[in-house]
């Protein structure tokens, strides 16, 4: 049987769906909603002096879980930026990524904290969930 080949965009798709799947995700949904404003301009209130984000404590299990899933199915940080950036209606994954990882400037290797790529990543998946269930 021959193997059918995904195209990126469908593999970070299926990512991140697969992200709303989980019991992590599942825990945190409602909460999320509830704060009333958007996970990634929330996240700016979390930057420390040292221009680190530290991820909310109530995200922490699922960040975590969106790390392992990133991870099995080795999906390229350019990649899932590329996407995201490019379905985010209100800028802030470009923030993030010409702020912090991509920056304009600097050439080379994409090179980001582990910890900070999933936190965003999860913010974006909630930002896009809490748009889909206000629709």
């Amino acid at each position: 049987m021959e193997e059918i080949k995904c195209s990126q965009t469908e593999v970070v798709e299926e990512f991140l769906v697969s992200i709303t799947e989980t019991e992590e995700y599942k825990s945190v949904e409602y909460l999320v909603v509830s704060i009333r404003k958007q996970m990634l301009d929330y996240f700016t209130a979390f930057r420390g002096r040292d221009n680190k984000f530290k991820t909310p404590p109530f995200l922490q299990s699922l960040v975590e879980r969106v790390g392992k899933i990133y991870q099995d199915m080795q999906i390229a940080v350019n990649d899932i930026l590329d996407y995201m950036e490019k379905n985010d209606s209100h800028g802030w994954i470009m923030y993030y990524d010409e702020a912090f990882i991509r920056r304009p400037s600097v050439t080379g290797t994409v090179q980001v904290d582990a910890e900070f790529l999933f936190t965003i990543i999860t913010g974006f998946v909630l930002v896009q969930r809490c748009l889909n269930l206000c629709e």
